[in-house]
């Protein structure tokens, strides 16, 4: 090998390591998202189906997804079972310490679900060809009860966006038992 070409591959052997170092993440949960629930004890459904669950809506191009196809429809979890589980965090209490040493979320009563990129967003090709991300919608169900989840509810759980006590949960109201109907004209 002629010296002529050694700084051509000098060259390649930069460019490989500088994508390599632009490729990886940041964080161990780059790309992840959460959505913590809050159930009030007094919050029962009749019947004792109170199945906590996350259901994508308005989406007519779900089966289209290039990743998670379908309308998405999750179940959330016990906070303290997703961290451990899904997220292997509770084993190691440090982290836990030190990104979520205030969070209010911890306790009981609070649900979570976790969400890939794929999963908060649906890409489809656009008729350019691209890729196109088009945010999902999503309500979380509580026996018969619906909430429309907001989509700054939808937290990123990488370390860059800062602490996870910046994720609010969503309230589950306690229902009341509807009023009888009133007939026209007379007094309650």
């Amino acid at each position: 090998m002629s010296c002529k070409h050694l700084p051509n591959i000098i060259c390649i052997c930069l460019f490989f390591l500088a994508g390599a170092k632009a490729s990886a993440q940041h964080c161990p949960y780059d790309g992840m998202y959460m959505i913590v629930i809050h159930v009030p004890e007094s919050a029962t459904q009749p019947g004792g189906n109170t199945l906590l669950r996350l259901t994508e809506v308005d989406n007519n191009e779900a089966e289209r997804c290039k990743a998670a196809k379908g309308l998405l429809r999750k179940t959330l979890l016990p906070i303290n079972t997703l961290l451990q589980d899904s997220l292997n965090l509770l084993p190691r209490e440090d982290i836990v310490k030190e990104f979520c040493s205030d969070c209010a979320f911890l306790g009981p009563g609070y649900y979570a679900v976790k969400l890939t990129g794929e999963e908060r967003y649906c890409m489809l090709y656009g008729n350019d060809k691209n890729l196109e991300r088009r945010l999902r919608k999503f309500e979380v169900w509580y026996g018969a009860q619906k909430i429309a989840l907001p989509p700054e509810q939808v937290y990123r759980l990488c370390w860059a966006e800062g602490a996870w006590s910046r994720i609010q949960p969503v309230e589950v109201t306690v229902l009341t038992p509807q009023k009888t109907a009133i007939k026209h004209g007379s007094k309650p």
